[in-house]
């Protein structure tokens, strides 16, 4: 008897796949963080990761699980000095725009801190949501307000909600669920809140043939189309989309729905 295949469905719109791919890259590493040790050489296999475009809504998609740890990706080992200035500036503008200095601003998947440390110069006041227990340990040591926790799903509440603005930087893209992702972050702010929120730009990748970018780890693949669509559908009016970092980084500043 011949097994019922499970179609895969689309992240953002739920519907099914088509069973082509657009880009397939075969005996690719697992995963880009916790590599195997000497010990697990013998038993360690690559794998293959095949890339989708969804017929529907457009947004392409890596196709099978995601990683184990997607709720604790690392974000990056560090912070050069030109991204910090880039960030402080963006920050601050970005701050005075909304009229958030005071006001209380929440960023999703804090990991370490790293970025809470330019908000708070903004003048705002600056708690983190973040799920990695190390993460976690390192921000609260170095002074932030940090909350344990992940959005899963669309009626998720955080603690001290709701807020008056929202930043995440680069960690959309590691969601199996994105649009339930964010309908989660906007049940958690006030009608009209402020976010700024980015994703790697997928033209850019394609133009530039960055296919190191190309892992497991990254379940969406946002073009400026596909991410306005998805903020859009998910209760949040998009003010301002641009490509920043020399267009490797899609950024859009957006306010919750009324």
């Amino acid at each position: 008897m011949m097994e019922n295949k499970k179609t895969e469905l689309c992240r953002m719109c739920k519907m099914p796949l088509l069973d082509e791919s657009i880009i397939s890259f075969k005996n690719m590493p697992k995963s880009a963080q916790h590599f195997p040790d000497e010990h697990d050489l013998d038993y360690e296999r690559g794998e293959d990761i095949t890339i989708k475009e969804c017929r529907f809504c457009g947004l392409v998609q890596a196709a099978g699980e995601p990683v184990s740890y997607y709720r604790d990706v690392i974000r990056a080992t560090g912070v050069s000095d030109s991204m910090r200035e880039y960030r402080k500036n963006q920050y601050r503008e970005w701050v005075l725009k909304y009229g958030l200095k005071n006001k209380r601003v929440i960023e999703i998947g804090c990991g370490s801190g790293e970025y809470m440390d330019m908000m708070e110069l903004s003048g705002v006041d600056v708690c983190g949501l973040e799920h990695g227990e190390e993460n976690i340990a390192a921000a609260k040591s170095v002074g932030h307000d940090v909350i344990s926790g992940f959005v899963e799903a669309e009626d998720y509440e955080i603690s001290g909600a709701p807020y008056d603005g929202f930043y995440c930087m680069n960690f959309l893209e590691h969601i199996p669920n994105p649009r339930s992702f964010l309908m989660g972050i906007a049940l958690n702010l006030k009608d009209g809140a402020a976010g700024l929120i980015e994703v790697p730009n997928f033209d850019m990748m394609i133009d530039k043939a960055l296919y190191s970018e190309f892992i497991q780890d990254h379940l969406s693949y946002f073009t400026a189309k596909s991410f306005e669509t998805i903020l859009k559908i998910s209760g949040f009016e998009v003010i301002k989309l641009t490509k920043i970092w020399r267009d490797y980084i899609l950024s859009a500043e957006i306010k919750k729905r009324s």
